[in-house]
């Protein structure tokens, strides 16, 4: 999977409605494991939608890990409102077998 640009992600919707910016960003450096810009967005936007999902159906989470970036994924699981299983009832441990 790869990074997705924000112009690419700022195309993306739910079924619900269209992602907030901070949650494009989120989605955004979480794809490319960007550790300090996760946090600090996190840190200045509490209310993200932590959980929120690409076109695709993939978190935060599902992102970070299916990149193979064990920072973000690490800092994320630390979190209580993160949801393991958000995607397709998959684990992200799926993501961890290659």
């Amino acid at each position: 999977m790869e990074s997705q640009s924000l112009t690419e992600l700022s195309t993306l919707s739910l079924s619900n409605g269209t992602l907030q910016e901070d949650e494009l960003l989120l989605l955004k450096f979480a794809s490319e494991g960007d550790l300090n810009q996760v946090q600090e967005l996190i840190q200045k936007s509490p209310n993200v939608q932590v959980n929120c999902q690409d076109k695709d159906g993939y978190t935060p989470l599902n992102l970070s890990a299916s990149n193979g970036h064990a920072s973000v994924v690490e800092f994320l699981l630390e979190r209580e409102d993160v949801l393991v299983n958000k995607v397709r009832n998959i684990s992200i441990l799926f993501f961890g077998i290659k």
